[in-house]
């Protein structure tokens, strides 16, 4: 049965690099039931691969010390979100929730405002 992210492996075979993103996307994928803190990690992880990636693309220098939230505060970035709010707020959603779930912090979660 296909999943979701079966298209990303098809890019996979001509782009090597989409590997790596389909791994992330599918175990989030894969996981989201049985270890949701898991699934919360490898979405966030899949978040961070395509902002860098976007941002090699529009040939910015990344420091190999810059965290997620240093790439998602970068002007290219905001540019390539275009004041979408619905996108930045996804953006900032499966940023915090991936923290949290990576740092144990399961029950610090308020997502009410983005009910």
């Amino acid at each position: 049965m296909a999943k979701n992210f079966d298209y990303i492996l098809l890019l996979a075979k001509e782009v090597p690099g989409f590997k790596r993103l389909y791994e992330y996307c599918d175990m989030a994928e894969t996981l989201q039931a049985t270890y949701p803190e898991a699934s919360a990690n490898s979405s966030r992880k899949a978040l961070e691969w395509l902002v860098k990636n976007m941002l090699k693309m529009k040939n910015v220098q990344i420091d190999e010390r810059e965290t997620l939230n240093d790439l998602l505060h970068k002007p290219e970035t905001y540019a390539f979100i275009n004041h979408d709010v619905n996108l930045d707020d996804d953006i900032r959603l499966v940023h915090k929730i991936g923290n949290s779930m990576s740092q144990g912090r399961v029950n610090d979660i308020n997502t009410k405002r983005y009910s």
